[in-house]
């Protein structure tokens, strides 16, 4: 990472440590749903009663450095016809009831609530309202987000980058190096070879262009006031469009980066936004990113991505940015390496976010039928090369917002520093205000990362009261196979270790047993899962047969587990030949063994002392000094 993105962090985490604002310590754990902290806290009380209000409704995301206090938060912007905004506090069964986020996001709504006064410690840059009911208008949406489910083709941006008035010398960076950082389309880590990898060639960001600098009309303190402090989203994006309208015709964008030369608030900005611009109102994909943001790849990546309508995925866990899996979470977990010039480079999204998408043909896409069993091939989701399946769909008892993703992840192109190489699954629940994928984690350890969230041959996913399962049978070069079922009552066969093994042990999913084991002999295992065991010896004993396997290489037994079965592996003393040689011709070599010779041969752990004298050799037990 360059010296000038490692002091802008080093500044951001110091300012983070002596923040005023801060009441407590905090690991980017997953907030209440609202931009300004008032909302967060829910330190308002109702005013006088409001009527419907008519607007356009925008979901935006707040994401902070890595160390920053809070870690970032997300919220409800409505726009008047008249531009004036007013933040939202919107209810998860308000929200549920009017289909989830991305329902509403970027749709022309009538609203009805109640106004809400913050105390008096707190401001904020826009008036509350408490949302009792959303219902969409018969207006129809116009620009980049009329269409929500499929974003594909060119999807040109225009990145403005504004001065703030009080420092107009500062220029972080040059309209050159933005120009590579987002148009390289040959080479990684351009945003427009990203996103080309990331889509599958379905988008590309052919057409944008960068302008600026330009000076804002006023000061940075017009723009991020209050304590804390917080963004102007209007201000800011008013106020940067307009410095640049000579030169752009907005129109003919889908997107707008605001790049600015100081920090914002806590946080860089992703969403979207209604503008009038050149004689037309339209939404647009926004971000607005302070130099932290914009001098790493990821972060730039993770704001686009909200601004093509992505929330965050994560781990099951409170925390927002814990999964390494996918550029919408952890961004700062894959890293390091940095690249060189543009910091920490995002990964691959997930299997749902491309769907939602439209980036994953419907003949890649494997959805699990009620009543169904079916063994597929899936192909990783970064940087495929054949035409298996890339996710699978398992619906939860029939529900279209309530299923599971299954997807592979391997190193390669924008993966190659994901956590591991394995099956991923993730449980999704499309009504959640945020995060509506979350991985998997057995184990419960807060660690989505770890081995517990990697599913590899022979492991089985349970979801019992559904009659779900995923079964990981085999591996490919570049996938995995899996058995899928939804609502199929699977059979379990049980697998044993018998005997019990004395002089080593032997492991395997949900095996432990023998010497230093756990004692755990036997597993339930699904119908048609393959299981591979392993053998580990005691010091001093070598590996000897296996019994009950259907193939054996070295150490490792594999089963198919079509019916009950009995494996065992025996353990062998290890000797070692002790010769005197030459024999001696003016004397003798002696030891107590020749008088009790027959003895020792039955002590089960002989003597060292004691060996056979004389000429020749004899065989004797291995012996640790």
């Amino acid at each position: 990472m360059g010296h000038v993105t490692a002091l802008r962090l080093f500044l951001i985490l110091a300012l983070a440590m002596v923040g005023s604002a801060v009441a407590d310590a905090h690991d980017g754990s997953a907030h209440p749903p609202g931009l300004s902290e008032a909302a967060q806290l829910s330190n308002v009380s109702p005013a006088s009663g409001t009527g419907p209000l008519t607007g356009w409704l925008h979901v935006l995301y707040g994401d902070a450095p890595p160390g920053w206090t809070p870690g970032g938060t997300s919220g409800y912007v409505l726009l008047d016809d008249q531009g004036e905004a007013t933040e939202l506090l919107v209810p998860e069964d308000v929200l549920r009831a009017a289909g989830g986020r991305r329902a509403v996001n970027g749709r022309h709504m009538s609203v009805v609530g109640q106004s809400l006064v913050r105390s008096s410690e707190m401001g904020g840059p826009m008036p509350l309202l408490g949302v009792q009911a959303l219902q969409p208008t018969e207006r129809q949406t116009l620009g980049a987000l009329a269409e929500q489910r499929a974003v594909a083709g060119p999807q040109p941006w225009v990145t403005i980058l504004c001065r703030f008035a009080d420092e107009p010398a500062v220029t972080p960076r040059t309209q050159a190096w933005f120009e590579s950082l987002l148009l390289g389309s040959a080479t990684a880590p351009g945003l427009d070879h990203y996103w080309r990898q990331v889509s599958y060639g379905n988008v590309n960001l052919t057409g944008s262009v960068v302008v600026g600098w330009y000076t804002l009309p006023q000061p940075r303190s017009y723009y991020v006031y209050g304590s804390p402090l917080q963004l102007d989203h209007s201000r800011a994006a008013s106020d940067c469009t307009a410095v640049a309208d000579a030169d752009v015709y907005f129109p003919g964008f889908v997107g707008i980066n605001l790049a600015f030369n100081d920090n914002l608030d806590c946080c860089a900005w992703g969403g979207s936004w209604t503008l009038t611009r050149d004689g037309q109102s339209r939404t647009y994909r926004m971000t607005w990113l302070p130099p932290w943001g914009y001098e790493n790849q990821g972060p730039v990546a993770h704001e686009m991505g909200h601004g093509f309508g992505l929330p965050h995925s994560s781990g099951p866990y409170s925390a927002t940015y814990d999964s390494g899996w996918d550029v919408m979470s952890g961004i700062w977990l894959d890293c390091p390496p940095y690249d060189p010039s543009y910091g920490c480079v995002g990964t691959h999204t997930i299997s749902y976010h491309k769907d939602i998408l439209g980036w994953i043909p419907a003949a890649q896409r494997y959805v699990a039928a009620a009543g169904t069993s079916q063994t597929i091939t899936l192909e990783r989701l970064g940087q495929p090369t054949t035409s298996n399946y890339l996710m699978a769909k398992i619906p939860i008892a029939g529900s279209t917002t309530n299923f599971y993703t299954v997807e592979v992840r391997r190193f390669a192109g924008y993966d190659v520093n994901v956590p591991g190489e394995a099956v991923v699954i993730h449980k999704v629940d499309t009504t959640r205000s945020d995060r509506d994928a979350q991985v998997v984690d057995p184990d419960g350890n807060g660690d989505p990362n770890d081995a517990g969230a990697m599913w590899l041959p022979g492991e089985t996913f349970f979801d019992s009261p559904n009659g779900i399962s995923v079964s990981v049978v085999g591996q490919t070069a570049t996938g995995f196979q899996v058995t899928v079922a939804n609502g199929v009552s699977t059979a379990l066969y049980t697998l044993t270790v018998s005997p019990v093994p004395t002089n080593g042990r032997i492991t395997a999913s949900g095996i432990s047993c023998g010497t230093g084991a756990t004692g755990d002999c036997t597993e339930a295992v699904a119908s048609g899962t393959s299981v591979v065991l392993a053998a580990s010896p005691a010091t001093g004993y070598r590996l000897g047969a296996w019994s009950g396997c259907q193939s054996v290489s070295g150490a490792l037994c594999t089963v198919q587990m079509t019916q009950a079965r009995t494996v065992a592996v025996t353990f062998n003393r290890i000797f070692y030949t002790l010769t005197v040689s030459p024999a001696p011709t003016n004397g003798s070599i002696t030891t107590r063994c020749r008088a009790r010779k027959r003895a020792a041969a039955r002590l089960p752990i002989p003597d060292p002392s004691l060996f056979q004298a004389g000429p020749g050799s004899v065989p004797w037990p291995h012996q640790r000094h």
